[in-house]
């Protein structure tokens, strides 16, 4: 396999790096390509840089091991990463058979996923007619990277060639011990919801400024199978992220709206 990685906490993060080092022990993986900002995108959604030029400086594949054949910091956003990593690829005649991207360092449960430069990594290379799939674990300062190393390759393995290129198995890791993690189960997507704080930090004659201090808002109306209550009782999730999602009740409803145009 020639797997292309990604991610949005930046070429030097470790998760990154772990990664990498994950697909290596699998005998089936060949070539391991990286692409990876030059600097700190998390949180940044789904966007492309259309206007302007995208830099690229080449990093020491060495840095990370043996199987990786070239990497790349990239000035550009995780969206931008995948598309030129895979025109690149493409241009030197390479086939590739997966992305991956993360280890995120943080949850990317639920809308999460939303705003997540690593969801939105790999879901670009669902744009591009490429499977992928996307890594987590569920703290914002992690520890326990050391669920990867067997995780990664059994994730890889199953996954491979049996999910259509439109869906983004998103995979996501508590961060605690071994021991204390309960198993692993497929889950809905769930809302999180952190609220709309927000505090003034700067007010004069010429605007007005604000930082972001809002924090996740627990509700009651929750429901047992969302990713990110699973998640929090100590079971890594696994959730379909679809890149076209369909709802025959959404078009029903709107067909029912009777909207009609020059009759």
């Amino acid at each position: 396999m020639n797997i292309l990685l990604a991610n949005d906490d930046g070429i030097d993060a470790y998760g990154l790096h772990v990664l990498a080092d994950a697909l290596a022990q699998m005998n089936d993986v060949e070539n391991i390509y990286i692409i990876a900002p030059n600097t700190q995108r998390s949180c940044g959604g789904h966007g492309l840089t259309l206007n302007g030029k995208i830099d690229l400086e080449p990093i020491n594949p060495m840095e990370f091991n043996e199987k990786v054949n070239w990497a790349y910091s990239c000035s550009g956003v995780p969206a931008d990463c995948t598309r030129i990593g895979i025109f690149m690829l493409k241009q030197a005649g390479v086939s590739l058979d997966l992305v991956c991207t993360g280890i995120n360092h943080g949850s990317n449960w639920g809308s999460d996923i939303f705003y997540s430069g690593t969801l939105a990594a790999a879901r670009e290379a669902s744009v591009c007619f490429t499977q992928a799939i996307a890594f987590s674990l569920c703290d914002n300062h992690p520890t326990h990277f050391e669920h990867f190393a067997k995780l990664v390759p059994e994730v890889v393995k199953k996954a491979y060639k049996k999910l259509p290129y439109t869906t983004v198995l998103n995979v996501n890791v508590p961060d605690i011990p071994a021991e204390e993690i309960k198993g692993m189960r497929v889950c809905k997507q769930g809302p999180m919801d952190y609220g709309l704080g927000y505090k003034k930090s700067l007010s004069n004659a010429s605007g007005v400024s604000f930082e972001f201090d809002g924090g996740e808002v627990y509700r009651d109306n929750v429901d047992p199978d969302w990713d990110c209550v699973v998640g929090r009782e100590g079971y890594i999730t696994l959730v379909a992220c679809d890149l076209m999602p369909v709802s025959k009740e959404s078009m029903q409803a709107i067909e029912n709206l009777g909207i009609k145009y020059n009759e």
